[in-house]
């Protein structure tokens, strides 16, 4: 039984914790001339754990550093056990010739499975976009040679394996930031500054094309390895070779910092979600002519130019969820009503608890700013690490030399013009803050059937179900930083926002981080009230988010009845912790004063299946128990101060004797 009596929740116990400090000594750094890894501040979650092998993925700049999380604290070595050194494409070289904030530095890391095959998926400032397949780069870090950090190198070091090579590597023309795979259909989606979607297809045959469908040579233009494929067809083509589609948002469109792939009822992709920086959600057709469908919204607030909205889009399938039979259970606590959503804000300071958060300066703070090794005078050069980040602000949201200090009060940070001057921008802002602000023009999500649409803004989260109201959460993180330490060029408000979703589908959670150094873990619900199973009134015969409720909910708004009264059990979500731990945040405690770099989440390594034969899988019936399911899962933050806080996180009730 959790705090919150009546219903349980998931069971969360810290696992380790290393300090900056601890992961790279200072004797041991300058003894044997390692370079510690620079983190960038202005990225998307750039940590990851394979979902196969027991292999942590972090990007610092141009690399992917990998290691191996051992020991029940899940602890990290000063040395990586394999570095990549992305290679750049002639495109890439050539907009960093001509300009000097498109470095090769990584925005975005994500892992997935691309077929039945896991790889690694990244996007770089200068529009280059790589994939790694796991399979290769495991078997790599299985040969280095394990050394404690006492023992002197080898006279004659052993002969290094080859560095295993992406699969994949293209171009977007611009800074590359928002990523998607889909397993089935073999895609992948890039998002980039020029307001568009590119989504490359794999051939997933190599039979020449039917003598009597050649392609048109007016579809085809080539374009490195996959021709672009214009105007978008109504129906998926051939998949005999490699192509692309480009999908565009037009005048409306913005920066695009998060995608989603969405599929039909068998399971292909068939549209792709992408948050704006405006909070506009977009529903991009990948065949049917690119049929678009755009949704402002604005929770939070409207004026998207100081406090803008979208960072995240995460798309889940419609069995994610656990049941609930309590109208408590299924929200974490009597949920309020907010423009006809479920708002289950209040529940918020309950599980958050008192904490000091980040307040204290690097001098008061032991485990604050590890700045030794980023050069001399034990200090940073702040010209050096945040250059590589200086080009990625979504368009040159700060003018910087332009703006006073004073006029940087945390939520007023973005002044600059994100459509390049367009003479249009300040009629477009006044509609779009118009309709948001009316009631009548409040349109409903159209989430597609059998999906869960959760949507991340600077402070809020926003479940959407197919059908039925949304369920509505904020500020879900947002901290006091304006006592807390600037490690880069900008105060620490700057990066107050949530940007980083991972979900957990063995227990129906879903991590969200905030780039200021805490996550929350929600876990999506299904019951404990009901909804009549309608649509929106103004929707048409499309899915949309509305509907009455009864059982111990409010009436929602603009609901209509299904046939013959049908009612649903609502999908809900709930806040089952914050992390890191209010025990661990304050003087003289684990949490560092910094940023977040990534949070990573996996499960622990003897459920992992590329563990089979090895001690940890042999051990305690592996096999038997990830074929019922993977039910403790790790999550590892680290910070910018490369501190690295683990948890496992467990449904213990789903675990049986034998997992415990």
């Amino acid at each position: 039984m959790g705090p919150r009596s009546g219903f349980e929740e998931i069971t969360v116990k810290p696992l380790g914790h290393q300090s900056g400090r601890d992961r790279y000594p200072r004797k041991y750094v300058e003894d044997n001339d390692i370079e510690i890894p620079r983190c960038a501040a202005w990225g998307m979650n750039l940590t990851a754990l394979s979902q196969v092998y027991n292999m942590y993925i972090v990007a610092y700049g141009p690399q992917i550093h990998i290691y191996k999380p051992t020991g029940p604290q899940q602890l990290l070595t000063t040395e990586p056990l394999l570095i990549l050194d992305l290679p750049s494409t002639p495109e890439a070289d050539a907009l960093r010739d001509k300009d000097a904030y498109s470095t090769h530095s990584i925005n975005h890391l994500i892992v997935g499975n691309l077929g039945t095959r896991e790889i690694i998926l990244c996007a770089c400032a200068d529009g280059d976009v790589l994939a790694y397949y796991t399979t290769p780069v495991h078997r790599v870090t299985l040969t280095r040679p394990s050394t404690p950090p006492s023992t002197p190198p080898s006279t004659t070091p052993p002969l290094a394996p080859p560095q295993p090579t992406p699969f994949f590597h293209e171009n977007v023309s611009i800074s590359a930031w928002g990523l998607a795979i889909h397993s089935q259909s073999r895609l992948v989606a890039v998002s980039s500054n020029k307001h568009e979607v590119q989504v490359f297809a794999f051939a997933l045959s190599s039979a020449p094309p039917s003598p009597s469908r050649p392609p048109s040579p007016s579809l085809c233009r080539p374009l490195s390895n996959f021709p672009l494929i214009s105007p978008l067809p109504p129906s998926p083509p051939s998949r005999c070779d490699n192509f692309r589609l480009c999908l565009r948002l037009g005048t409306r469109g913005d920066n695009i910092p998060s995608i989603a792939f969405t599929s039909t009822p068998q399971g292909d992709a068939d549209s792709i979600v992408a948050s704006d920086i405006r909070g506009a959600l977009w529903f991009l057709s990948l065949w049917d002519w690119g049929v678009q469908t755009r949704i402002p919204t604005s929770p939070g607030g409207v004026n998207w130019r100081r406090e803008p909205q979208g960072w995240g889009v995460l798309v889940l399938d419609d069995k994610f969820g656990r049941g609930a039979k309590e109208v408590e259970e299924a929200f974490g606590c009597t949920p309020g009503d907010r423009e006809g959503e479920w708002d289950i804000s209040r529940s918020i300071a309950e599980i958050r608890g008192t904490r000091v958060g980040a307040r204290e300066t690097p001098g008061e703070y032991p485990g604050g700013f590890f700045a030794w090794g980023y050069g001399a005078g034990g200090g940073l050069d702040v010209a050096d690490v945040e250059g590589i980040d200086l080009g990625l602000y979504w368009g040159d949201l700060l003018d910087v030399d332009n703006m006073d200090d004073e006029e940087f009060d945390g939520d007023e940070d973005m002044g600059d013009d994100l459509d390049g001057g367009d003479d249009d921008d300040d009629d477009e802002e006044e509609s779009d803050d118009s309709a948001t602000n009316s009631p009548a023009a409040h349109l409903p999500v159209p989430v597609p059937p059998h999906h869960l649409i959760l949507h991340l803004n600077r402070h809020a989260l926003t479940l959407y179900p197919p059908t039925g109201r949304a369920t509505f959460c904020s500020p879900l993180l947002r901290q006091d930083v304006s006592h807390a330490p600037a490690q880069f060029a900008h105060p620490m408000e700057f990066y107050n926002r949530l940007n980083m979703a991972v979900p957990v589908p063995g227990i129906s959670c879903v991590v969200i981080g905030s780039q200021v150094g805490r996550v929350a873990i929600m876990r999506i619900m299904k019951g404990g009230v009901r909804e009549d199973r309608g649509v929106r009134e103004g929707n048409g015969d499309k899915n949309g988010n509305g509907g009455n409720s009864e059982k111990g909910g409010k009436k929602g708004k603009g609901g209509k009845k299904g046939e013959n009264g049908e009612s649903i059990p609502a999908t809900t979500m709930r806040i089952e912790t914050i992390l890191p731990l209010a025990t661990q945040e304050g003087r003289n405690r684990e949490r560092p004063a910094t940023g977040l770099h990534g949070v990573a989440v996996s499960p622990m390594p003897e459920w992992l299946p590329g563990m089979e034969g090895s001690p940890i899988g042999r051990g305690n019936g592996g096999s038997a128990r990830r074929r019922r399911g993977v039910k403790r899962w790790r999550v590892m933050m680290q910070y910018w101060d490369l501190s690295v806080l683990s948890y496992v996180i467990s449904d213990e009730r789903a675990l049986g004797a034998e997992d415990l």
